[in-house]
Parts: structure tokens; C-alpha cells; sequence
């Protein structure tokens, strides 16, 4: 009985993270979320006999100060009602990953989490193949163009599916190939399909870490070499992957934005915009750098000149919305799991090095992506904080 209460449970976390795209777009995503909240905390209950295990961890206390935050800039926001709004839902998502944690916690591996993630990726990407249609897919790619948001943001259905190939590829080096893994080359679709050089380059960079991470060496010289050539033949593929008519349309968005940089030849109409919207997010910082205009507040400020509801940036959205306040308390998460982590590297468990490997790409997405108000990051997040808490506990059961 235990155990099929423990498969149900964590078929419901995926049933969860699925959800948090395949209804991202749908008004009764906060309904949905609740719902499959309370069914999660009533099949722990009945694993636990009627027990629930409850705790306050660091976790806890860095996701509640970053929503108190955000509720108590509503005294100073430009737009109030965005700031009560990601503050609620913030508390809300600290409710839901509250209860996830109370169980996952208890585990000796984060594993099943990051089956979660992947089993996730398959399933939205296999959702977005029937929601769009074959004969859509198959005509963006033909012409190198771009899928429309739908149901959810393409961006982010391109970055899940991208996560998702990295955890894959990380199972599979590290631990053994499965069929079901050949599922990845639908995500690898999805993402060109897309267009979004975000997802290429979580994409790129998550496998080409996991690829350092598998094959580096104690000796630091043997590890030298190996980086070189695995560098050398990384950006070998890379080039001949851009090449594929597949990835040509990622490939020009590629070469518009280079362009931009450049100022040379055509340049992104998007990468434009995003640009602008930095040097305008940055101006609104150095007028209330420490306080910021209020949390999520981007609408308001963009919408006086660009009409954009965000910037598209979490560093500059936290900065023009939260001030140094805002920024500190959000990236402390990253700070604190993250050199925790780091300390940890060498441990048996090798999730510590996927954690990182995930980490260390989230803040690269942030460049072009705002991930403050999203409901992944919190689930990313927690699975950072339970890896150091099951590794604390493996030390201390080894100095026992």
C-alpha cells in the first residue's frame, strides 16, 4: 500500500509541474494548482496514518521574506495591485512546495524529483505536438519560422523541454540509458520549433557542463586536456548543428542579435526592443535604487513608452520593480543553496552536481527571461534546498 501511495504521490508532482504550462495560459490555473495541492497533502496524509510532517527550513524563510516583501511594496508601488497579486501568489506557492517538501525531504535521493522535470518535459512537449498539430510543426520548421504562444509562453515551453533534455543526458552518463530517453529527440523538435534561443542555450550549455562534469578527472592536468578536447568538439557540433535547416530559423536569430552587438546587418526586431527595454529598466533603477518602484510594477513602467507588461530580464525587472532590496532577497536563494552546494560537490550523491549544473543555467536564463514570479523556479528551488539537506544528513550519519 505504501508504495503505490508513494508512485501516486509523485505521479501527482508531475501531474503538478506539468500543469504549472500546459495551463499556464488558462484562468483556472490557481484552481488547478490548489486542487492537486490537496490531493498530494491527502495521499501524505494517508502514507504518514493521519500524520503530517511539518517543516521550517531555511527554504521556508527565504520564499516568505521574498513574498512579505513583495506585499509590503504595495505602500510604495506605482501598481499596487501587480505587487499584491505576485505576493499572494508567491505565498501561495510556498504553500504548495511546502507540502512537496514536507515529503520529498524525507527521501535519500532528489532523483524522483528530477524525474519530475523530465517526465514533465516529455509529456508538455507530446501535449504541444497534438495541441499544435504535426502539420503546424512540421510547416514552422520548413519555413525556419516560430510557434505562437498558446497555451503557454513558447520561450518557456522551449526551456522545459531543454531542462528536460539536460536531465536526461545526466541520467544517461551518469547512471545508465533507458528507451524512454529517446523521447528527448521530440523535446530537441519542440525547441527548434520554437525558435527560442533561450531554450538552445540552456540547451547547449546544460549538456556541454554535464559533458565537463562526466568526463573531468582528480588530476587537474588530465582534466585540463579532457576540457579542451570535449570544448573543441562541442563547438564542432554546435556549428554543424546550426547548420541543419532544423535549427535555421534559431541559427538567424542567432546571426540578428550578434548583429545587434556588432552594430552591423540586420538586426532583431526582439533583441532590439529587449535592449531598449534594459536601458529603460536601468534609468528607473537609479531613480529609487533602494526600494525599487514597487514589485511588478514592470507594466506600468514600460507601458508609458513600450506598452510591454515586463523586461524581460529578471536582473533589471528586479532592480526597476524591487530596488536592492528586492534583488538581494530574491538572489540570496541562488547565493545560499549555491555555495552550500558548491561545498557539497564532492559528495557520493551526484544530483549535488546537477543541482549546480541547474542552478549555474537558471541565472544565465535570467539574462532574458523574468523568473522571480514563476512557478518552476520555486520547484527548482526547492529541490536545491532538499539536495542539502539530504547531503547534511549523509554527514552526519558518516561522523556519527
Amino acid at each position: 500500500m505504501r508504495v503505490w501511495l508513494d508512485k501516486l504521490i509523485w505521479l501527482n508532482t508531475v501531474v503538478l509541474f506539468s500543469s504549472f504550462y500546459i495551463f499556464d495560459a488558462s484562468i483556472y490555473s490557481r484552481f488547478i494548482l490548489l486542487g492537486i495541492t490537496i490531493l498530494i497533502a491527502c495521499l501524505i496524509l494517508l502514507k504518514n496514518n493521519l500524520h503530517f510532517p511539518l517543516y521550517w527550513h531555511s527554504f521556508h524563510t527565504l520564499v516568505f521574506l521574498f513574498a512579505l516583501y513583495c506585499l509590503l511594496s504595495t505602500a510604495w508601488s506605482i501598481d499596487p495591485i501587480a505587487s499584491m497579486i505576485q505576493g499572494s501568489t508567491i505565498l501561495q506557492l510556498l504553500i504548495c512546495m511546502s507540502i512537496l517538501y514536507s515529503y520529498y525531504v524525507g527521501l535519500t535521493t532528489t532523483t524522483p524529483l528530477w524525474n519530475v522535470i523530465k517526465w514533465s518535459g516529455y509529456i508538455v512537449t507530446i501535449y504541444a505536438f497534438f495541441y499544435y498539430g504535426w502539420s503546424t510543426l512540421s510547416n514552422v520548421l520548413s519555413v525556419a519560422g516560430r510557434l505562437d504562444n498558446t497555451f503557454s509562453n513558447v520561450n518557456n515551453l522551449g526551456m522545459l523541454a531543454a531542462l528536460s533534455v539536460v536531465i536526461t543526458l545526466y541520467q544517461v552518463l551518469f547512471e545508465k540509458f533507458k528507451f524512454t530517453d529517446l523521447l528527448t529527440l521530440l523535446n530537441i523538435l519542440l525547441i527548434a520549433a520554437t525558435g527560442s534561443r533561450k531554450a538552445f542555450m540552456l540547451l547547449a550549455g546544460g549538456c556541454g557542463l554535464v559533458l565537463l562534469l562526466r568526463y573531468s578527472s582528480k588530476n587537474w592536468f588530465l582534466s585540463l586536456v579532457r576540457y579542451v578536447i570535449l570544448l573543441g568538439i562541442m563547438l564542432l557540433f554546435l556549428r554543424i548543428f546550426l547548420e541543419l535547416p532544423l535549427l535555421s530559423g534559431i541559427k538567424e536569430r542567432f546571426d540578428t542579435l550578434f548583429n545587434m552587438w556588432r552594430n552591423t546587418g540586420e538586426i532583431d526586431s526582439s533583441a532590439f526592443l529587449r535592449n531598449w527595454m534594459i536601458k529603460i529598466g536601468w534609468e528607473q533603477f537609479l531613480q529609487h535604487p533602494i526600494l525599487g518602484a514597487g514589485m511588478s510594477s514592470s507594466g506600468i513602467i514600460l507601458e508609458r513608452i513600450l506598452r510591454h507588461t515586463y523586461f524581460h530580464n529578471n536582473y533589471i525587472e528586479l532592480l526597476a520593480c524591487g530596488g536592492l532590496v528586492g534583488f538581494g532577497l530574491y538572489y540570496a536563494f541562488f547565493i545560499i543553496s549555491g555555495l552550500q552546494l558548491f561545498t557539497q560537490r564532492h559528495l557520493p550523491d551526484k544530483n549535488t552536481l546537477l543541482c549546480l549544473v541547474v542552478l549555474f543555467m537558471l541565472l544565465i536564463m535570467d539574462i532574458g527571461a523574468v523568473s522571480s514570479g514563476a512557478k518552476p523556479t520555486y520547484f527548482y528551488l526547492m529541490i536545491f534546498f532538499i539536495q542539502i539537506r539530504i547531503n547534511k544528513r549523509y554527514l552526519a550519519q558518516k561522523n556519527v
